[in-house]
């Protein structure tokens, strides 16, 4: 399931890199609702709230670090003027802690919930 999760992100961060490279808009609610649809499909799967949260953190470090590198831009480079939400929250914090850091940080706690009840559920 982690792999097919980065690799969406991955291709929402390739599109969103085409559309930027060629001056087109990026609907950042359109991108969340195609996100939210696959972390419900898995959410129907495994019916795990613990899980879906580590299915939208790990698109933080994943999502950001490949759209960088895909627009030729350092892997660290983050916005002065975002236009999601998210990153509205969440560029003081990198700035604070660091990209690195930060993006490490978020990885590890998502991986985490993600499989924290694989490995703690009885399965009959």
């Amino acid at each position: 399931m982690i792999p097919t999760f980065i690799a969406a992100n991955m291709i929402l961060a390739f599109v969103d890199a085409f559309r930027i490279n060629n001056n087109k808009f990026i609907d950042h609610y359109y991108n969340a609702m195609i996100y939210t649809v696959f972390v419900a499909i898995a959410y129907y799967w495994r019916n795990d709230w613990l899980m879906v949260g580590g299915l939208f953190l790990i698109r933080i470090p994943v999502f950001n670090t490949t759209l960088n590198f895909l627009r030729d831009l350092p892997l660290t480079y983050i916005s002065k003027s975002p236009a999601s939400v998210v990153d509205k929250i969440i560029n003081p914090i990198i700035r604070l802690l660091g990209y690195w850091v930060f993006n490490v940080i978020v990885f590890v706690a998502s991986i985490f919930m993600i499989l924290y009840n694989v490995y703690t559920t009885e399965f009959p």
